[in-house]
């Protein structure tokens, strides 16, 4: 829980990630930003790669940067594939073949913590990109910001994103949960108690 976008594209020429790779390495250091920029292989079982639209191939290279703008946000991952499209590396560590593949290639991050100006930079910088080099982005922000470009909505979702987490973390701290519990007995009352607080009845 917490607010986050949603990111995926491809990017129209691969030959441009190394250019792509070191201009945002250039802004993290300028905004002391942590940053990664150390190429990933994936070996993975043949039906995976046939699921995923490598068939035929032993391995998935991914080339690119993520980037952390601020000590409480998730990572942003502009990692891409030798077909360009965006991934996150850690999701081909674990690829669900029940899973839609275009969902494979796509990523998202988490700034709730780190406020509404973070998020609001880091999506510019978004916006460049993708128009400098041409990754066909699709973008669904919890903010609305992307969509608006509204500050005021944004820091009021926000707000209301805050209010909730909190909500549910109180109410969770008085789950009588033990470790006889099953896993669906867990999942039961945490089920109960997010109904009670939709019903406004948790505070």
């Amino acid at each position: 829980m917490g607010l986050t976008f949603h990111y995926q594209g491809t990017i129209k020429d691969i030959k441009r990630i190394t250019a792509l790779t070191e201009e945002v390495k250039d802004i993290c250091e300028t905004m002391d930003w942590r940053y990664q920029t150390r190429d990933f292989e994936f070996r993975l079982d043949a039906h995976v790669m046939q699921h995923i639209g490598f068939a035929g191939q032993a391995k998935i290279i991914l080339r690119g940067i993520m980037f952390c703008p601020h000590a409480e946000s998730e990572w942003v991952y502009l990692y891409f594939t030798e077909k360009g499209q965006l991934t996150n590396p850690a999701t081909l560590q674990f690829v669900d073949t029940s899973i839609d593949p275009t969902l494979i290639f796509s990523a998202f991050t988490k700034t709730q913590e780190a406020g509404p100006e973070v998020h609001i930079a880091v999506l510019k910088l978004i916006d460049y990109l993708n128009k400098k080099y041409e990754l066909s982005l699709t973008i669904t922000d919890e903010g609305e910001y992307w969509e608006t470009k509204d500050e005021v909505r944004l820091k009021n979702n926000f707000e209301r994103n805050g209010v909730l987490t909190d909500m549910v973390a109180h109410a969770l701290e008085g789950a009588e949960i033990t470790p006889a519990m099953t896993p669906m007995g867990i999942l039961k009352q945490i089920e109960d108690i997010l109904k009670k607080i939709s019903k406004g009845d948790v505070l």
